[in-house]
């Protein structure tokens, strides 16, 4: 459901970590008493040195909190004084490519459900309401004000008067679905966020909300189906955590058998990234022997007889299976997905991350049962 996001942050930074150690303590300390850039630099050395997923969610975070400040301090008066007065701010521009350089090294390295939303929402998700009037933006506008004091049976109604003014109004439909949520009618709801899916089905986030709505209302089955579709149109990390809760209320276990990289997913490109890592050289080192084969983003477009691939990242993984020991525990799900055929699968969905997503789309495309079949029988133990 819709939430009140960046004042809540700081707070959230502070309370969602209770067990950390003194170091990301004293990281999280300075960051809410607004030294930022000190406190990043403190948590991207922890982090580095200790990358679990709590540290990686923390410094996720603090990256996003700077890039928001940012923005907001100059829309300020205030930004153009202090410049005035030599005071030097981090630009908003520079914070956001920061942010999403961390965003994609996170994915990298942890399964950090921020970094997947906000790739997504930066690089893939379309604004479907630009066009709307100034006169359904202002019900909107009151609708959402009501929305923010609690007051939902007011929301309701002035969401249901933009959309009288807009019928096409994507954000009306699915946050009156919201609306209806919290009024206890949830039928209502999941019937508002079917309309926003229909609106705009490309979109990720009213299928979010159907899944949870589905999830709420007991309608199992349904839920884990539209759970699946979300996953088909983008592997965010969100979907697969709620696939994983409603395979949990089955007494199963959701295991999508990811494991980190030790490298920047391959491109066509030459790059300066050596792993260490013995199969993992040998993943980086099979972008040179395919890639004249390949379009930009990776697609195998010539004929040749290195790969019956389309791919230059299945490729990649055919070369690095072939080349690492027998021992490597992390890979034995992936020699074993590729004895069955579904390397491929599992490459795009269980080790799916941000740059691949050009060659997931081409994959998806063509492929809708067979992510269905890997995720329903091979992902549930």
């Amino acid at each position: 459901m819709k939430k009140s996001t960046l004042l809540l942050i700081l707070f959230q930074l502070t309370n969602a970590f209770g067990q950390t150690d003194n170091e990301v303590e004293k990281a999280i300390n300075k960051f809410n008493s607004g030294e930022i850039e000190e406190a990043i630099g403190l948590m991207d050395k922890i982090t580095n040195n200790n990358p679990s997923l709590n540290n990686w969610n923390t410094l996720v975070d603090m990256y996003h909190n700077r890039y928001e400040q940012a923005k907001k301090r100059e829309t300020n008066v205030g930004f153009l004084f202090g410049q005035s007065l030599g005071i030097k701010y981090v630009r908003s521009a520079t914070c956001y490519n920061e942010l999403v350089s961390k965003c994609r090294e996170a994915e990298l390295y942890s399964e950090n459900t921020k970094a997947s939303q906000l790739l997504r929402n930066y690089f893939i998700d379309t604004n479907p309401d630009s066009m709307v009037s100034e006169a359904a933006k202002t019900e909107f506008n009151l609708a959402e004000d009501f929305f923010s004091h609690k007051d939902y049976k007011n929301s309701k109604v002035h969401y249901i008067k933009a959309l009288s003014q807009q019928p096409d109004y994507y954000k009306a439909t699915i946050y009156l679905g919201d609306s209806y949520w919290y009024l206890n009618n949830i039928d209502s709801a999941i019937y508002y966020f079917r309309k926003g899916i229909e609106k705009n089905p490309k979109l990720l986030e009213p299928r979010k909300y159907l899944v949870d709505a589905l999830a709420y209302a007991k309608k199992n089955e349904e839920a884990k189906k539209e759970c699946i579709e979300a996953i088909w149109i983008y592997p965010d990390k969100s979907m697969f955590m709620k696939y994983s809760d409603l395979v949990k209320r089955e007494g199963k276990t959701f295991n999508r058998h990811w494991i980190k990289r030790e490298c920047e997913v391959n491109n066509i490109k030459d790059s300066n990234d050596k792993p260490k890592n013995k199969s993992w050289k040998a993943y980086r080192q099979s972008r040179n022997q395919i890639k004249e084969y390949c379009d930009s983003v990776g697609v195998i477009v010539k004929a040749n007889t290195l790969t019956k691939s389309k791919y230059l990242e299945v490729y990649s993984w055919e070369k690095m299976l072939a080349n690492s020991e027998l021992s490597t525990e992390e890979l034995t799900f992936a020699k074993k997905m590729a004895n069955l055929g579904y390397l491929d699968c599992y490459i795009f969905i269980s080790e799916f991350h941000f740059d691949l997503y050009s060659q997931y789309e081409n994959f998806a495309r063509d492929n809708k049962e067979r992510i269905k079949i890997y995720i329903e029988k091979y992902l549930i133990e």
